[in-house]
């Protein structure tokens, strides 16, 4: 069952995370134009509580030179990841901005909460 496949996710997520490795998670759950930030999906973020460590949030930002989302590169609707991708490689000087967030310990807090606080910093790190 999709319960049963998330939470061996989670147990792998955890184990890893155990061993000092790195994980990276899009915890929306899908891609967007990066006109808007959708709410996090908090399943995986349960890793991080069961391993006792540190959620950083990191903001990814494709701006034009007037600092507004570069929506030829968006990942979203029907443009394919190979279309993303070509789009911004056949950009004369493209740009990505990520923007680290200020670490949020898991302890003592519920992936719901841990989702909120991670959603909060990057929509406020990319709409003020």
């Amino acid at each position: 069952t999709r319960n049963r496949d998330a939470a061996r996710v989670v147990n792998i997520c955890s184990h890893a995370l155990k061993l000092n490795d790195n994980l990276c998670v899009f915890p929306e759950g899908t891609t967007t134009e990066g006109l808007s930030v959708l709410p996090f999906k908090s399943s995986l973020i349960q890793a991080a509580i069961e391993a006792n460590t540190k959620i950083i949030p990191v903001a990814i930002h494709y701006p034009l030179p007037d600092g507004q989302p570069n929506l030829d590169v968006a990942y979203a609707g029907d443009t394919s990841i190979i279309e993303s991708m070509n789009a911004y490689l056949k950009m004369q000087q493209p740009t990505v901005h990520l923007h680290f967030g200020t670490p949020i310990a898991a302890s003592g807090q519920s992936r719901q909460q841990l989702a909120q606080q991670a959603h909060a910093q990057i929509t406020a790190t990319l709409f003020g």
